[in-house]
């Protein structure tokens, strides 16, 4: 993960850096497909083959139509299967992750509102006697939060709770 001038996370700027790593990926599976390409059915004699094959195989599709035949071209493969995973979700994970951090955040902090409460008194739901004490506990100039199942449970003239 990379950090802009804010000093804040930027997963976009990190997979502008990441083109690097899917450019050598892709480079080494092209390179190695083009040396090995004797050794699948059918034969890999074209960079565009070669390609084609590297697309597939990093995507982990894996249409069939080219094989490998020796276990040097299927260690090849499966080398380029897992990197082609790891980058694949190396790149999607830094790219969701800090969006998803924040709405977990969001979630469990109440949409970034931090609430310290200190010597106060919590009334849970409304009837007439939290309603009586809680206009007490105003007059008296005490702290006091009201937890409501939903808004439109707080009867008219009760105040609003803090």
């Amino acid at each position: 993960m990379v950090s802009d001038d804010s000093g804040s996370l930027n997963p976009f700027l990190w997979c502008r850096d990441c083109t690097g790593s899917v450019a050598v990926l892709f480079g080494y599976a092209v390179l190695g497909i083009c040396c090995l390409g004797d050794q699948f059915t059918p034969h890999i004699d074209t960079i565009g083959d070669a390609f084609y094959f590297s697309v597939v195989t990093i995507s982990t599709v894996g249409y069939g139509d080219f094989t490998p035949t020796s276990a040097t071209a299927r260690l090849f493969t499966v080398s380029t299967i897992i990197l082609g995973i790891i980058l694949i979700s190396t790149s999607v994970g830094a790219t969701l992750m800090p969006s998803l951090v924040r709405n977990i955040e969001q979630i469990t902090l109440g949409r970034d509102r931090k609430v310290t409460r200190n010597n106060h008194y919590i009334i849970v739901g409304y009837s007439a006697l939290s309603n009586n004490t809680y206009r007490e506990l105003l007059n008296r100039d005490q702290h006091v939060t009201v937890i409501l199942r939903h808004e439109s449970d707080a009867k008219p003239g009760s105040g609003k709770a803090h």
